[in-house]
């Protein structure tokens, strides 16, 4: 069962995959012997780019289709047969590089055709033969590929590797890395904006033996028992590379395919499986993509099928000190990243509706793995990754919907692991800018570093928030409100309600509107599918939005996990605190959750289904807003318990803390003097106030004047 709101903070360091060494004893030294490179190139991903695979010569063969994960043509070259260098390894694992830098030479190449994708004007064509590969430890986040002409700028760049060595076979490996177009060469082709975008995927393998003796076995072996402790957490330890796999249709009424590199951090005291398809312990991996546009308003645009993890790499990418072992356990202390190329290929990429978020499990018999095309239920693996259209399973987004200069664009990620007892550090945002090229979306991550702000997007939006368990038993749903006055006694009200992980999904929702002249009533979905859009009624006591119940149609419009909807419409009453209602979509003890919100005046009287307001746990508007001096919190709570009320720029970095602690049952009032904790006067502009306890969390927000 997930449990617990806490945030995480993770001082996040990149790293090849250093790991600890319990046992100097074990520490061996190794020579490579031979080693291929394969590079993965999608002829429509080249085509968007602006490029064609021209020639390629071959020096070896690709790993096979199913070991590699790699989609598209695959491309392998082989290491100078008279080139040696040496590694070391710990236990079992790679330790560092016995000289430093070392530049692999290897045989053959390929060359490319290239055209400015926007004016389709040709350009000079990009050559990478007898080509290099550098493995620098002082930049330990990046591989780089280098022509053996030094007179050709194509230089690449390898990022979201790491290394993994097989102690039973010799084998180091950087498994599916994401090959980038450098700023140099993106400069070559006159497309500067080009610099960062995703070109390929990248394999290196290298064999080895022990430069002396016997190969001794790690101290940590891969398999056996996850150690049993008190506290499995796994941290979403960082979120980067957002970029595009794939365009259908023309623009701007087509479809980009997008993922992100994710990096998981093991940051409890308990060993985790991370066993492949078709075992069922595993975690998964989703993404989505928002918007706040030009009116202010949240709304999501699109998101992945889930990755499903195969293997554990055992790194130290958040420095929590990793204890080794790996494979088929992320153990203590370890990360491991999955790069954007990783997650966009199908081969593991898996429907949501199979997930249960809220305990983190998934069953492979019958699954979409299991029977893609025929029904045969045989518990095998059938699906090997193939689809026709290049954006299938991946993180769908609409062209229409991206690139607007008046919005801000976030995209989110997320680990769903059983057991997780820490489900706020599993989830994580950043911010981005895109721009269309031509034929393709440019994308850039805002901010330093890697590491995401933690949480999901929506508690960073909105008037007022609330966190609530759908049901008992059952994971969290989140609702933000915004509400705007339109002068001349009319007001907007946005209602943006999020499934967090909760199971039983949502499958209607119902504000009290009696006395109420209600207008402009609308509805967002992720999908652009008119005919399963929520119905609207509107009885002149509530307004309510409503899917198929489960009985009439398992497979309605529900609201399940990662998914973020809109209700929305004008009222000529201003808001107050109301009961308004959630109704559960799957079968369950209970059909219907009761929360507070904001709500029209008037129609704040009206009891939905009778049963009043559910809230014991209430954090009011602060008192005056706007202001330029001080301001009162007031929340209530309906008996003494520990609560938190801080303040948080909209950023979401925390300001403040102003109360935290045992609180009294009843009314309780907090002043804040807009400062920060060092006593500093904080900046004008808009804060947000967030009042947590245990499971339950309320926001509201304040705009500080000069």
């Amino acid at each position: 069962m997930r449990r617990g709101s806490a945030p995480f903070a993770c001082l996040l360091a990149l790293g090849l995959g250093l790991i600890a060494t319990p046992s100097p004893a074990a520490v061996q030294n190794w020579v490579a012997t031979d080693a291929t490179v394969t590079m993965s190139l999608d002829p429509a991903l080249l085509e968007d780019l602006g490029m064609k695979l021209a020639q390629s010569r071959t020096s070896s063969e690709p790993p096979a289709g199913r070991d590699s994960f790699m989609e598209g043509s695959l491309h392998a070259f082989r290491m100078a047969p008279d080139f040696r260098f040496g590694f070391r390894t710990s236990n079992g694992g790679f330790s560092a590089l016995e000289d430093g830098v070392v530049s692999i030479p290897f045989r053959g190449g390929l060359s490319l055709q290239t055209w400015h994708p926007g004016t389709k004007s040709p350009l000079a064509p990009a050559f990478l033969y007898d080509f290099t590969v550098e493995l620098d430890p002082s930049r330990p986040e990046i591989v780089r590929i280098v022509s053996g002409d030094p007179n050709v700028v194509v230089p690449l760049e390898v990022r979201s590797t790491a290394f993994r060595f097989n102690w039973s076979t010799g084998e180091l490996s950087l498994r599916m890395g994401d090959m980038i177009i450098t700023d140099e060469w993106a400069r070559a082709l006159g497309q500067p904006e080009l610099a960062g975008q995703y070109f390929g995927a990248f394999d290196l393998r290298v064999r080895s033996r022990p430069r002396s003796g016997e190969a001794i076995a790690p101290e940590y072996p891969d398999a056996g028992p996850p150690v049993r402790g008190d506290f499995l957490d796994v941290t979403l330890g960082e979120l980067y590379g957002l970029n595009s796999f794939g365009h259908e249709g023309t623009f701007p009424n087509g479809q980009a395919g997008l993922a992100a590199a994710t990096t998981s951090c093991n940051s409890g005291d308990v060993r985790v499986p991370w066993n492949a398809p078709m075992q069922e312990t595993h975690p998964t991996i989703g993404a989505s993509v928002l918007r706040i546009n030009a009116d202010g308003v949240l709304e999501m645009l699109g998101q992945s099928w889930m990755k499903h993890g195969f293997l554990a790499l055992s790194n130290d990418q958040c420095n929590l000190g990793c204890e080794g072992c790996g494979g088929d356990q992320l153990c203590i202390g370890c990360s491991d990243t999955y790069s954007a190329g990783l997650n966009a290929s199908r081969f593991y990429l898996g429907p949501r509706e199979e997930i249960n978020p809220f305990t983190g499990t998934w069953e492979a018999c019958g699954s979409f793995f299991d029977e893609p095309v025929v029904p045969d239920a045989d518990c095998d693996r059938d699906y090997d990754g193939t689809e026709t259209s290049s954006v299938a399973h991946r993180l769908i987004v609409w062209d229409e919907d991206l690139g607007h200069t008046d919005a801000d664009y976030y995209y989110e990620g997320l680990y769903v692991v059983a057991d997780d007892q820490d489900p706020f550090n599993s989830i994580g945002w950043r911010e981005c800018t895109m721009s269309w090229s031509g034929s393709n979306w440019n994308i850039s991550t805002l901010g330093p570093g890697l590491t995401p702000n933690y949480g999901p997007f929506i508690l960073n939006w909105g008037d007022h928030l609330l966190k609530k368990e759908l049901a008992d038993d059952d994971g969290q749903i989140i609702i933000a409100t915004q509400v705007t006055d339109l002068g001349g006694g009319q007001w907007h009200y946005e209602y943006a309600v999020y499934n967090w992980y909760s199971e039983r999904g949502v499958r209607s929702f119902s504000v009290p509107i009696a006395g109420v002249n209600v207008s402009n009533v609308g509805f967002h979905d992720i999908d652009k599918t008119v005919g399963n859009d929520w119905a609207v009624t509107d009885d002149g006591l509530t307004i309510s939005w409503a899917t198929d119940d489960y009985a009439t149609d398992p497979e309605a419009n529900a609201m399940f996990f990662q998914d973020l909807f809109n209700f929305r419409f004008d009222a000529d009453q201003p808001s107050t605190l109301g009961s308004a209602s959630v109704g559960i979509f799957k079968p369950g003890i209970g059909t219907n959750l009761f929360v507070e919100i904001p709500v029209p005046s008037a129609g704040a009287t009206a009891v939905l289904g009778g049963a009043g307001s559910s809230e014991d746990f209430a954090l009011r508007s602060a008192e005056p807003n706007p202001f330029s001096g001080t301001t009162q919190l007031e929340f209530s709570i309906a008996q003494s318990r520990d609560v938190r009320l801080s303040v948080f720029d909209v950023s979401g970095r925390l300001v403040q803390v102003l109360s935290e602690g045992p609180a009294p049952a009843g009314v309780n009032t907090v002043t804040w003097n807009g400062r920060d904790a060092s006593g500093s006067r904080v900046a004008p502009g808009v804060y947000f106030f967030r009042l947590e306890s245990g499971q339950d969390l309320r926001t509201v927000k304040g705009t500080l004047l000069r």
